[in-house]
């Protein structure tokens, strides 16, 4: 039976933790969200890793996302990485002009 892969995780962790982040009205929250939400580009190209024990010994398996289905995945990552650094900037350039 394959287990959960171990970099899901970590791609949901630091998905919601960037977006909670983002709303936050300080710019440093908005910086480390633009830079978590970075990590999930190398978090989804590289290859699922599952631990699983069919054979009664705990083994690795690796799995690749489909490279057909990758292409749109990372290009909504790349749009909501721009929003984000889209809202970073807006707050900034209104912080200057109170």
């Amino acid at each position: 039976m394959a287990l959960v892969p171990v970099s899901q995780l970590f791609e949901i962790l630091f998905a919601v933790i960037s977006i909670l982040l983002l709303e936050r009205p300080t710019a440093l929250s908005k910086m480390v969200a633009i830079g978590l939400w970075t990590f999930e580009i190398p978090l989804l190209t590289l290859n699922q890793e599952f631990y699983s024990d069919v054979t009664g010994t705990l083994a690795e398996t690796t799995i690749a996302f489909p490279s057909a289905i990758l292409g749109y995945v990372m290009f909504g990552i790349v749009m909501v990485w721009i929003y984000e650094m889209y809202n970073a900037y807006a707050f900034a350039v209104d912080k200057k002009e109170l």
